[in-house]
């Protein structure tokens, strides 16, 4: 998976017309999609996984083993973010897991 990230001032944002977001958010949402397909692809060449076998050991993680990881891990960030981060940042943190859940809840355009 390759992530994006699509920024944009909010005084530009605000500046155009519903028609010209509507057309912003689009191409945001045609960008996961066609990124999420080309990551499948890669995925399947000798650029992805199989490539990677064939010079290292990979170990796949299986649900039950993400979600102990994720468990293990979580009261170290929540510690890092509460000890480094300002009240702000962690809303901004918040705001974004949020999003991040709702992006994955819809893997099609809309």
């Amino acid at each position: 998976f390759s992530p994006y990230t699509l920024l944009m001032n909010r005084a530009v944002w605000d500046g155009l017309t519903e028609e010209q977001q509507d057309v912003v958010r689009y191409a945001a949402k045609s960008c996961v999609t066609a990124s999420r397909g080309l990551s499948r692809i890669i995925e399947a060449s000798d650029r992805g996984l199989a490539g990677l076998r064939e010079k290292m050991t990979v170990t796949a993680l299986t649900p039950e083993e993400r979600n102990a990881m994720r468990e293990a891990t979580q009261p170290v960030f929540e510690a890092y973010v509460a000890e480094n981060l300002d009240e702000k940042a962690v809303e901004l943190l918040e705001l974004f897991k949020t999003e991040v859940d709702k992006a994955n809840a819809t893997p099609y355009i809309e």
